[in-house]
């Protein structure tokens, strides 16, 4: 029983609580617990950056925002931009296209991702695995400008590859298939 209470009185605090002021009082609790004050400090920081910082770009909502001036030196207009959103007669047609397009982007980006990688998975030609993978994980990789480049090339109206292929049966047709 006596080595119970001597490892008791070991986790308590130093001394007297009643005995200290407030800011030693802290300072004591700190150094008692600091692995967990340490502990906390990731996730504080991951809050403060991801979560607050980012509160500060809210104001571009309610100034008149110049480049020029900044976020402090453009003028202050409050509530005038949300005013005039919701005065104009299409602002309805506007918040359904963007909840259409988020409904469709949860739709298509949530499960459409994990039945192709059920697919891949259950294929067993490896070739064919190897190569549908390849197909979708590339454009991750190429950058849009370097992707549309690539396909402006491919489609050109002169030289993509259906040109060539009327070209090759003796057609003179020109396919503007960007164009149209």
């Amino acid at each position: 029983m006596a080595s119970f209470e001597k490892k008791a009185k070991s986790y308590r605090l130093p001394l007297a609580s009643d005995q200290m002021t407030p800011w030693k009082r802290f300072v004591v609790r700190f150094k008692h617990n600091w692995q967990l004050h340490l502990m906390m400090l990731l996730p504080v920081a991951y809050i403060i950056i991801f979560h607050y910082i980012p509160m500060y770009g809210l104001q571009v909502a309610f100034r008149d925002y110049s480049y020029t001036y900044g976020m402090w030196g453009s003028e202050w207009v409050g509530l005038l931009k949300f005013q005039k959103f919701f005065s104009n007669y299409k602002w309805l047609m506007y918040v359904q296209n963007t909840l259409s397009i988020s409904l469709y982007s949860l739709i298509a980006g949530f499960p459409v991702p994990i039945l192709l990688a059920l697919i891949i998975h259950v294929n067993e030609r490896k070739t064919l695995k190897k190569i549908t993978q390849n197909i979708s994980y590339i454009p991750h990789f190429i950058s849009t400008v370097v992707m549309v480049g690539i396909l402006f090339r491919i489609f050109d109206q002169y030289s993509g590859l259906p040109a060539t292929i009327l070209k090759m049966f003796g057609s003179t047709a020109r396919p503007n298939i960007i164009g149209n």
